[in-house]
């Protein structure tokens, strides 16, 4: 019997594979990572995994998706900042997507980003 799961407890794992597949990408890069190291590491059936992500290359689609809310979430409240000069608004999120963006380095390098 299939199992159903609320949005939250879907959001939730879905979650938990990307942040698996992140870590293997770290560990292994993206070419050498295999649906089958996510699945072994999660303990979860192809079927699963194949309801959240229809390839490998979605999965990917998915962590870079991530990737750019999270450099959204660090940006926003510079840019929607009432008290910043435009100019200061500017190098503020310059800025800071630079540190951002060396904070992800290994990611990037193991992604062959």
């Amino acid at each position: 019997m299939a199992r159903t799961l609320n949005r939250e407890q879907h959001a939730a794992r879905r979650d938990e594979i990307l942040d698996a597949a992140r870590g293997l990408v770290q560990t292994q890069g993206y070419e050498q990572m295999s649906i089958q190291n996510i699945l072994d590491e999660l303990q979860m059936s192809k079927g699963a995994f194949y309801h959240y992500f229809a390839s490998k290359t979605a999965l990917l689609e998915a962590l870079i998706e991530r990737m750019l809310d999270e450099a959204e979430a660090v940006t926003h409240p510079l840019v929607y900042d009432p008290t910043l000069p435009a100019r200061d608004k500017l190098c503020s999120v310059f800025d800071t997507l630079g540190r951002w963006k060396t904070a992800q380095k290994a990611f990037m390098l193991a992604a062959g980003a």
